[in-house]
């Protein structure tokens, strides 16, 4: 795994979710005027990258993540990603995005720009069929080629934890 200021990010968005402190410690890692594009929006600045971050984290009870981060020469990040979630109203969820982020001179994230590889809700799998874990194909799950996800029974998802 890399240890770049991407990894930080996505790392500390699980623990987000519950500690504040995690959240203030991710704030810190964009630049005081980057801008932030998911989807077709986007948000610009520390008060509305905060603002959208807290509004973002209070729809989950919790979330994992696994991803894979390329580093490219012009200093460009990419991170290929895949989290399932438990949302503050109990339903699961599954989503897959690759993140392209820029960094300023000091190694901040100056600009971040998110792609849904595969849309919450899309393609979701029964509840007791399986549930999408990790995007290595790790514990036992077969990998689906074309969305960086792997499938795995209940039994391993909890093994994970």
């Amino acid at each position: 795994m890399t240890d770049t200021t991407i990894d930080g990010s996505i790392g500390l968005s699980d623990r987000a979710v519950h500690d504040d402190s995690a959240l203030k410690e991710l704030l810190t890692l964009l630049a005081s005027d980057a801008t932030v594009r998911i989807g077709p929006g986007s948000v610009r600045g520390c008060a509305a990258n905060a603002a959208f971050s807290r509004a973002h984290l209070a729809t989950f009870a919790d979330s994992r993540h696994y991803w894979d981060t390329a580093v490219f020469e012009d200093g460009t990040l990419r991170a290929e990603w895949a989290a399932a979630s438990r949302m503050a109203d109990g339903q699961l969820m599954a989503v897959a995005r690759v993140e392209h982020a820029q960094l300023d001179g000091n190694g901040l994230i100056a600009d971040l720009r998110d792609e849904f590889t595969r849309l919450p809700g899309q393609g979701v799998v029964a509840v007791g069929e399986s549930a999408v874990v990790d995007p290595s194909g790790g514990y036992g799950g077969v990998r689906e080629e074309g969305l960086g996800l792997a499938r795995v029974t209940p039994l391993q998802a909890a093994a994970v934890g």
